[in-house]
């Protein structure tokens, strides 16, 4: 299986990986949010482009690296599936996600 790292960068300091191990998966990160500057309303959304549901659970991470350490967190493994065309939202915390 091969494995692609989508990287994108949040204000210079905030990296984060979707590892994809399907070879004909369509997802991207359509936004990283920071709402109110609340980290625990902090959220990633998955867009799943492709025509077929992705089920996260074979595989599928988000990794983060901050402040420009080289080394990043402990990887989240996702659960859960994408709808063809769907989206996914991956929350700090599903509270504070809500009230921000």
């Amino acid at each position: 299986m091969r494995t692609l790292h989508l990287t994108l960068s949040f204000f210079f300091t905030f990296l984060m990986t979707l590892s994809i191990t399907q070879t004909n998966a369509q997802l991207f990160i359509t936004e990283i949010a920071d709402p109110n500057d609340a980290t625990t309303a902090r959220f990633v959304e998955i867009y799943n482009a492709g025509t077929s549901d992705v089920d996260l659970s074979t595989g599928y991470q988000l990794q983060r690296w901050t402040n420009g350490n080289g080394t990043p967190s402990t990887a989240v493994n996702l659960t859960g599936t994408i709808s063809a065309g769907g989206f996914y939202l991956v929350a700090n915390n599903a509270s504070g996600f809500q009230a921000a």
